[in-house]
C-alpha cells in the first residue's frame, strides 16, 4: 500500500487539467535568473563548460547544477503546470533530500506554495540502468550532458499547482534543484490567461556569491531555503551561486573567472573548503587583490564559515585570516570591503541544531544566515540606487 492512499499530502506530483497552455520556460517573456540556457549544450548552466576545464574537475562536475536558479514570470492563471526534464546526479550527498537535488520550488509573490519533483523510484530507476547505482561518485556536468542527448540519463516529471492567491497578476518565481542539472521547463496555465514578464528587481545588478557546498544549498530540504535564494526575496535582487561543493578553494583560474563578473556586490564564503588556516591565508588575499584589479570599485564581502563550536582549534585562526585580508585592504584605503563573523551566527545553545551534520546548515542554519547576512548587503546595495 502507497502511503498516499493513507495519506493524500504525499500524493505523487501529477497534472489533472487539460485546459493548459504551455510554453518554454528558457523563452521570453519568462526571466531566467542565476543561471542561463546555453543554447549550444542545450541545457540551463552557471557557467560555461570551457570554463570549468580552466579551474578543474569539481568546477566541471557542477557547471549544471542550478543552484539559486530561477525562473521568474507573472501571470493571471489560478493555477500553473511544469513539465521539466532533469539529468540525474551521478552521486548524491548522503545528507542531502530528494527534493533538493531535483525538486522544483514554486513561490507565487514570494511565498511558498508548492512543489514539483519525481518519484525517486523513477531517477533510481534510470541510475539503475545507467550501471552506476543512486550513491555512485560524480562525473562531469559535459558527460552528463552527452548522455542525456542519447537518452540514457534522463528523467521526465510534472505537477500541478494552485496558487493559493486571489490577486489579479501574480509574480511566480520557480527555483531550480540546488544539485541536480535541468534541462527544460515547459511551463502551463490556464487557458485564455497571460503570461507577462517579470517585474524588475529593485537592484539592477546580481549579487555574485562565491564558495562551499553551504554557499552551494548543501543540505536545506528543498530548493529557495539556501541563504542565497533566502537573500534573492529579502533584498529583491538577483543573485548568482557560485557555490562548489569541496571545490572552491580560491584557485588562481577561479579568480580570474570572478573577476570578469559585472555584479553589484561580490560576497565571498570559501573558508569551510580550505583545507587549513595556512591553505587559506595562500589564496585569500590573492583572490581580493585579483578582484579588486579588475574590479576597483565593486564592493567585497568577506565572510568566516558558520559554527565555530565544531572547529575550536583553528576557528580563530581562520578568521583572523579573513580579518587580516579586509585590514589590509583598508590600510590600503580600500574602505569598500566587509567582513562577517560566521562564528557569532548559530546561537552556541542550538549551534547543531542548526545543521544537519554539525557541518553543513539545514533550513534552520540557512535562515539564520540570510538574516545575519541581510543588513551589511542592504546597506550597500540601497547605495546603488
Amino acid at each position: 500500500m502507497g502511503i498516499e492512499l493513507i495519506d493524500k499530502n504525499f500524493k505523487p506530483c501529477s497534472i489533472s487539467s487539460t485546459d493548459l497552455t504551455w510554453y518554454n520556460g528558457s523563452e521570453c517573456p519568462f526571466s531566467v535568473c542565476g543561471v542561463y540556457f546555453d543554447k549550444e549544450q542545450n541545457s540551463f548552466l552557471r557557467y560555461p563548460l570551457e570554463e570549468g576545464r580552466k579551474i578543474g574537475t569539481g568546477y566541471l562536475v557542477y557547471a549544471d547544477a542550478t543552484c539559486s536558479g530561477r525562473i521568474r514570470f507573472a501571470t493571471n492563471s489560478d493555477k500553473v503546470a511544469l513539465h521539466i526534464e532533469a539529468k540525474i546526479a551521478d552521486g548524491v550527498l548522503p545528507t542531502a533530500s530528494f527534493m533538493n537535488y531535483y525538486g522544483v520550488s514554486v513561490y507565487c509573490n514570494d511565498r511558498f506554495v508548492g512543489k514539483v519533483m519525481p518519484q525517486p523510484k523513477d531517477v533510481i530507476e534510470v541510475a539503475s540502468q545507467k550501471g552506476f547505482g543512486f550513491f555512485a561518485g560524480p562525473v562531469t556536468a559535459e558527460l552528463r550532458m552527452q548522455e542525456f542527448a542519447q537518452g540514457k540519463n534522463r528523467v521526465v516529471f510534472e505537477g500541478e499547482i494552485n496558487l493559493k492567491s486571489q490577486d489579479d497578476i501574480k509574480r511566480i518565481t520557480l527555483f531550480l534543484p540546488l544539485y541536480g542539472g535541468v534541462k527544460q521547463v515547459m511551463v502551463g496555465v490556464k487557458d485564455g490567461c497571460n503570461v507577462l514578464s517579470p517585474t524588475p528587481y529593485k537592484y539592477d545588478k546580481y549579487v555574485a556569491f562565491y564558495g562551499s557546498s553551504v554557499t552551494q544549498g548543501g543540505c536545506c530540504s528543498r530548493p529557495g531555503l539556501d541563504y542565497i535564494s533566502w537573500l534573492s526575496r529579502m533584498l529583491d535582487t538577483d543573485v548568482y551561486n557560485f557555490g562548489l561543493t569541496g571545490s572552491a578553494k580560491g584557485e588562481k583560474a577561479a579568480c580570474e573567472f570572478l573577476a570578469k563578473l559585472d555584479p553589484s556586490v561580490y560576497f565571498i564564503d570559501y573558508d569551510h573548503n580550505s583545507e587549513t588556516p595556512e591553505t587559506l591565508e595562500q589564496t585569500h588575499y590573492p583572490l581580493y587583490q585579483t578582484i579588486r584589479k579588475a574590479r576597483p570599485n565593486t564592493p567585497i564581502v568577506f565572510a568566516s564559515r558558520v559554527g565555530a563550536g565544531f572547529f575550536p582549534d583553528e576557528y580563530q585562526q581562520r578568521i583572523e585570516v579573513i580579518k587580516n585580508t579586509v585590514e589590509k585592504a583598508k590600510q590600503n584605503g580600500d574602505n569598500n570591503v566587509y567582513f562577517i563573523d560566521g562564528s557569532k551566527i548559530f546561537p552556541p545553545e542550538i549551534e547543531g541544531d542548526c545543521t544537519i551534520d554539525c557541518c553543513h546548515p539545514n533550513d534552520l542554519g540557512f535562515k539564520l544566515m540570510a538574516d545575519a547576512f541581510y543588513p551589511t548587503l542592504k546597506e550597500i546595495l540601497d547605495k546603488t540606487l
